[in-house]
């Protein structure tokens, strides 16, 4: 059996796995109230199941165990043993609440054995800086430095709804395009079996209602340990070996898919330190933020937070395709994951209270990202939540497709409210979910009528339902959000 279709079998497993086991893990969380709870640093404003990894995990040891013939045992399973150990050290401080101190130690732990167990590290730059091999006096620091770093900045991108899941399926897929390519088949089917066993999670975490998960601190951690053996196999002189002309030098490759996580967790956690905080005190801080707070939908920050990842892995391609150097690569991903997450999120805070163009064409961008909930989009949330019946899908969209229809709702308040009252109505309906909304927006699309817009937006906040956000320099309201 050739190896593209037994990695096409394994694939499937994984995804088939993941899809059926995601209701029963789903129910159990529900049934046994393992959620996150919203807060005010948190974007949800209702509980929401936090057993996803679960999921994902289950698909990918299924898999793992069908395809044991084909995969380097040895590699597959201390690589699953890790992954378990944080995929239950997570899980414990989603239901728990476990010490910084104690899960710190743990990710030590696990990524020094995983270490001296699989013979994976960073022990070899590949000719950056024209360095190849390394003493084991600074590749041992080194490997654990990285490893934790990659498991603790992976775990920090979790924020918004399909961000790192979406992450894991990009990043995952292009380790194993790199691993194919350097001829590691055991590594690229693995990889390829993750990303496999998380697009059903992504989908419901993206489209599903009802039925939307969190893959929590157990899934993260879990992914960061995936993708920390991903980082050793390539940079470790066991691992891909000299890749010649064949590809873009390992080291910049490396950097170029963490770029986003990695930079943005030296940014946060600088800042904290700079502040007199503890590193892993949560805040508000990361990139993800602040595309919410200029008002991007969560769909559209990841979106975007992701184009701006690979377009880092693009530019490395480019660079190596035009002859650049091993350094030149390397630097060339470093400068670009300093540009987009330190430069930029800068620039972008410091643009937001001056109101200038370069931050009205983010608002811009922003409001394209909100997709209305209708048409595909609400075809799969349907898929997601199960609202099927006898298979005729079409139709429950043509029942249900009218509470997200603006005219719908407005022509079934004209019968029951004056129309004030209606128009309040319209308001907020339209504010309801959303985190950070311009009032042109909600004079532009809300469906009320225009001049009533601003007082009635002005009665809601001396009431209390609706917050202000942002005034403009005449104290004018600019900016607002339902409480």
């Amino acid at each position: 059996m050739s190896d593209t279709l037994v990695t096409i079998i394994l694939c499937l497993v994984a995804l088939t796995v993941s899809f059926l086991v995601y209701p029963w893990v789903l129910r159990f969380a529900v049934r046994h109230n393992i959620v996150d709870n919203p807060d005010a640093r948190k974007l949800q404003r209702h509980p929401v199941p936090v057993m996803g990894g679960v999921v994902v995990f289950v698909g990918i040891v299924l898999s793992v165990a069908v395809g044991l013939f084909a995969l380097d045992v040895h590699e597959a399973v201390f690589t699953l043993v890790a992954m378990t150990v944080m995929l239950l050290v997570g899980t414990f401080d989603d239901i728990f609440g476990l010490g910084v101190g104690l899960r710190f130690s743990v990710e030590v732990a696990v990524v020094a054995a995983m270490i001296w167990f699989t013979g994976f590290s960073i022990d070899d730059f590949h000719g950056f800086l024209g360095i190849g091999r390394v003493s084991p006096y600074l590749w041992w620091p080194l490997s654990i430095v990285a490893g934790v770093g990659i498991i603790n900045a992976t775990n920090l991108i979790d924020g918004v709804d399909g961000y790192s899941s979406g992450y894991g399926i990009m990043s995952c897929s292009l380790f194993a395009v790199f691993f194919f390519v350097t001829g590691q088949i055991h590594m690229a089917m693995f990889a390829l079996i993750i990303t496999a066993a998380l697009i059903p999670f992504f989908m419901h975490n993206v489209f599903g209602k009802t039925s939307k998960m969190f893959i929590g601190d157990g899934g993260t951690l879990m992914l960061g340990t995936a993708l920390a053996t991903f980082l050793f196999c390539l940079l470790g002189s066991h691992g891909v070996g000299d890749c010649g002309n064949r590809c873009v030098n390992p080291v910049a490759f490396s950097l170029a898919v963490l770029a986003v996580p990695v930079f943005d967790t030296l940014r946060v956690m600088g800042n904290r330190l700079r502040r007199g905080r503890s590193p892993f005190h949560p805040d508000k801080t990361h990139l993800h933020h602040l595309f919410i707070d200029i008002g991007f939908s969560h769909v559209g920050t990841a979106v975007t937070i992701l184009i701006l990842n690979f377009a880092v892995v693009a530019a490395c391609w480019l660079a190596w395709r035009l002859g650049a150097s091993a350094t030149w690569q390397v630097f060339i991903a470093i400068v670009l994951g300093i540009l987009i997450t330190f430069v930029f999120y800068k620039v972008a805070r410091s643009e937001e209270s001056k109101d200038s163009r370069f931050y009205r064409f983010l608002c811009r961008l922003a409001r394209i990202s909100h997709v209305e909930r209708k048409g595909l989009w609400f075809t799969l949330m349907l898929l997601m939540d199960g609202k099927w019946r006898e298979g005729n899908i079409i139709s429950e969209v043509k029942q249900q497709v009218r509470q997200y229809d603006v005219a719908a709702l407005k022509a079934e308040l004209e019968k029951s409210f004056d129309p004030q009252e209606r128009d309040r109505r319209l308001i907020q309906t339209y504010l309801e979910g959303k985190t950070n909304v311009l009032l042109d927006d909600i004079i532009l699309y809300s469906g009320a009528e225009k001049l009533r817009v601003y007082p009635l937006v002005y009665q809601m906040v001396i009431d209390g339902s609706v917050t202000v956000l942002k005034e403009n320099e005449l104290g004018q309201i600019n900016r607002v959000k339902m409480k």
